[in-house]
Formats: C-alpha cells, structure tokens, sequence
C-alpha cells in the first residue's frame, strides 16, 4: 500500500473526512491509508462510519449557523461611501452576494449604487445649471457691452465737409477731393466730388464708422476719369484721428503723391468743416 507519510500527523476526524469524502477529491491509495491509519488506531469500520455520520449533521449545523450570519452580516458605513461615490468602479463585481448567502449586503450595495447613481445625477445637473449660468453672464456681459458699444457708436458724429488738394507727382493736373458727410441716426452717408479744371464725378456711399476713424464705400459701381472701376465693396479711404490731426490712408483708388505718413500713402488735407468749425 501506497503510504503517506503526512497522513500520521492528522488527527481521527481529519483521517475520517478523507474516507468519507468525494472519491474526486482523493486518489484511491490516500483513501485506503487513511482507513488503515485509522483501523490501526483502534477504530472499526462501523465506527468510522458513524463518527463520519456526526460529522457530518456538525458540519451541515455550522454551514447553517454560517448562512444565518451571512444574512444579517452589514456593511460598516466606510464601505457604503465608497460603494456610493465609486459604483462605476465597483459596478462589475459583488452580484453573487446574494447567492453566497449575504442578503443584506446584497441589498445595501443596491442602495449604495442607486444613492451614487443620484448623486451623478445631481452634480451633473447642477454642473450643467453652473455652466448655463455662466453663458448666461457671459451672453449678458456681451449684451451690456453691445448696447454700451451701439452708444457710443451713436455718439459718433464725422459730419462735415472735408477738402482734400491731389499732390501726386505725376499728375498734369490739380484737382480737388470733396468729402461731404452727413450723419443720419447711426448711419453716415457721404459724398464725394472728384474735381479737375476739365472734368467731375460725384460718388455716393456709406461710411463705416469706429471712434477714431472713418471708412468710405461706394453705394454702387462707378467709373472714374481714367478708367478705374469701383465696386460698391470697394474701401476708397480711410479718415483717421490722430493726437495731431486727421490723416487719409487711402484703400482701391491708391494715388501717388509726394506725402507720406508711416509708410501710408496719404492726400493732403488743405481743409475741414466739421459742424460749421474749421479743422486745421
């Protein structure tokens, strides 16, 4: 007989567990020694198989004395916060609790996870309210500043007539530039007459107005003495307000001239009425 030595220091119950136990969990040989310890000992067969018996109605007593517990057995307060704030993170495991015999636990994680799904639910709405409010003050403030904008632009007034003397080099004639600007509520509407010893044209238009100067643009397509074609999209000049004065920054129409401001082609402006007040 196959022997084995570890099988001397147990005691009669554990040599009996192994006799009586699923054939599966032993090999034959360590079940045959166990009986042979075991009648060596003094023990019969019968009485193997009686105390086998006790053991047996003992083991099922402390299995259902186990399972009693396992029903009222409770998380401690520590364990539900962290099931609550992190069941995403403990959402994949613990569903055999109940299974296992742990049905209070079992019910408290299902608490646990509906108590944190509604805390989710509640920051994500109060985040969303927080975000909402703050467009909301952003929208406003942009608003304020809009309305705030519109009245100062309101305030904005470039009437007046402005007269402007060609200095470009290469022309054979003197003309003159008039600008006339008349404001009318928010809007400014100009015109402008292009005069020489032989020939005029007058081009009507709108200016786009900021604080400090002034953009001009044709209301519709024109064509000037030497062929140039303007479009109603076209930026003739700009007016600018400076510490020392006005200056032109002209934009399509590009004139050569003796002039020169900041790299800026420039006319000369010989004089302005703005309100009935001369500007030097």
């Amino acid at each position: 007989m196959k022997r084995f030595k570890n099988f001397e220091q147990y005691s009669d119950d554990e040599l009996i567990w192994i006799v009586h136990s699923e054939k599966k969990l032993w090999q034959e040989e360590a079940i045959q020694y166990a009986e042979a310890l075991l009648v060596q000992r003094g023990m019969s067969l019968e009485q193997i198989a009686a105390r086998a018996n006790e053991l047996q109605v003992d083991h099922e007593k402390l299995i259902q004395k186990e399972m009693e517990l396992r029903k009222s057995e409770s998380y401690n307060p520590f364990e539900l916060i962290y099931l609550s704030l992190l069941w995403p993170r403990n959402l994949l495991w613990g569903w055999g609790l109940n299974r296992q015999g742990y049905e209070l636990k079992s019910k408290q994680r299902l608490i646990a996870f509906g108590v944190g799904v509604l805390i989710y639910i509640g920051l994500y709405f109060q985040l969303t309210n927080y975000a909402e409010e703050s467009h909301q003050e952003h929208v406003e403030e942009i608003r304020q500043l809009m309305i705030a904008d519109s009245l100062a632009q309101a305030q904005i007034d470039w009437s007046g007539n402005y007269v402007y003397l060609d200095s470009t080099q290469n022309s054979s004639t003197l003309s003159t530039w008039e600008l006339r600007v008349e404001k009318e509520g928010k809007i400014h509407k100009a015109t402008l007459l292009i005069k020489n010893p032989t020939e005029s044209i007058e081009i009507e238009g709108e200016g786009y107005v900021e604080s400090d100067r002034f953009e001009f643009y044709p209301d519709t397509t024109y064509t000037l003495p030497g062929g140039q074609a303007l479009k109603y999209d076209d930026r003739l000049f700009t007016m600018i307000r400076e510490q020392h004065g006005l200056f032109t920054q002209w934009g399509v129409m590009q004139p050569f001239h003796q002039s020169r401001k900041n790299d800026l082609d420039l006319f000369k402006l010989i004089n302005s009425y703005k309100q009935n007040t001369l500007e030097e």
